[in-house]
């Protein structure tokens, strides 16, 4: 945890509410470095935690309520945002405006029913991020693991030996639920995977089906040379994965997908493919014409995609990182004609690494 970043957490809380803080927590931001959109077809993603972090501090309690006469109110505050946001953390919640605090709203109605009978927790909680908002290294979801890290350093302390604290993998699940419910993003598993399970300098290669997760160390080049590095460039284009209303375009892209498997099931005769992650790319070829232009094009990147992530882990291991940068590479290019989710000053960026010296993708 970044010393100076929790300083200025529990500073900036103690100003907020005129105490100490005594319970902080924190969750990294990630890059992923190949497996883009392939998390929520069941596939393959290769993240990996930053030095970015978002840190929840604050003081809380769990203790006895005689019933429906006490909702005492919890307490947020951001750095990012103007003003508290007040609620009862029972099982009267809901999603509510401002849109920020729902991503604290969600995570804390997860772990409302691990309080036994007759009690409730009551807290004040101060966030600090130096994780960039929507810039596509996940802020949201190292809110929702710090978020979730805190509450359960609450219960465990609060409960003792009566709580059972949750798996990792079971904290990303319940923090990916959170999107679902509150946020309305129909997201995959990977951002909340890492941010909870992610080891310092080690990318993470995650099978989101079986949700297993393979740290892999970088081994030293095949072709000589120093370690490389990995190098996060912030296009300071923003983006958000959450509709206001409508469809949201990453929506959309999720409902693709559920419409080329279905394709695929009836054109290929394979019923028990459930996702893109079971087909191949001749079954891919088999419902072009059949399916909208689109269509075609968003199962053609997801299923050439997790060829590509498995590749490209398998030659990190390896030293090859000519191999995996070419993969990179062709990542992009299929994430810019077929997903239809870059932008130009991504473009542009790409562009201008390859033709750096020493830049392998």
């Amino acid at each position: 945890m970044d010393p100076n970043l929790l300083n200025r957490a529990r500073y900036l809380f103690y100003q907020a509410y005129g105490k100490e803080a005594n319970i902080a927590a924190f969750a990294p931001g990630r890059v992923n470095l190949i497996g883009e959109h392939t998390d929520y077809n069941d596939g393959f993603v290769f993240p990996m935690a930053l030095e970015k972090r978002t840190i929840v501090v604050g003081t809380g309690v769990v203790k006895r309520v005689l019933k429906f006469r006490e909702r005492p109110l919890s307490r947020v505050a951001s750095e990012q945002f103007k003003g508290f946001v007040e609620f009862p953390a029972d099982t009267s919640l809901h999603p509510r405006d401002p849109q920020w605090s729902n991503y604290v709203r969600g995570v804390v109605a997860e772990y409302v029913p691990d309080l036994p009978a007759g009690y409730a927790m009551q807290f004040d909680l101060f966030i600090v991020s130096d994780v960039p908002l929507g810039s596509g290294l996940s802020s949201s979801a190292a809110l929702e693991v710090a978020t979730a890290t805190w509450l359960e350093e609450l219960l465990a302390r609060d409960l003792g030996r009566a709580y059972a604290r949750p798996s990792k993998v079971a904290k990303a699940l319940r923090c990916q639920s959170c999107e679902h419910k509150y946020l309305n993003t129909p997201c995959g598993i990977m951002d909340q995977f890492i941010s909870a399970l992610g080891e310092a300098g080690k990318p993470l290669l995650v099978d989101c089906r079986s949700r297993e997760g393979t740290p892999v160390a970088m081994a030293p080049p095949k072709d000589g040379g120093g370690q490389p590095v990995v190098v996060v460039c912030n296009s300071k284009v923003k983006h958000e994965l959450a509709a206001g209303g409508g469809e949201s375009p990453y929506a959309q892209r999720v409902r693709q997908c559920r419409e080329a498997v279905a394709a695929i099931q009836q054109h290929c005769n394979l019923p028990k493919i459930t996702h893109l992650r079971d087909a191949t790319l001749e079954n891919v070829e088999v419902i072009k014409g059949r399916v909208p232009e689109a269509v075609y094009r968003r199962a053609r990147h997801v299923v050439s995609e997790d060829l590509r992530c498995q590749s490209a882990a398998a030659a990190l291991r390896d030293g090859d990182y000519r191999a995996a940068g070419a993969a990179m590479f062709k990542s992009h290019a299929s994430l810019r004609d077929d997903y239809e989710v870059s932008c130009k000053e991504l473009d542009q960026l790409v562009e201008i690494a390859r033709g750096v010296a020493g830049v392998y993708g």
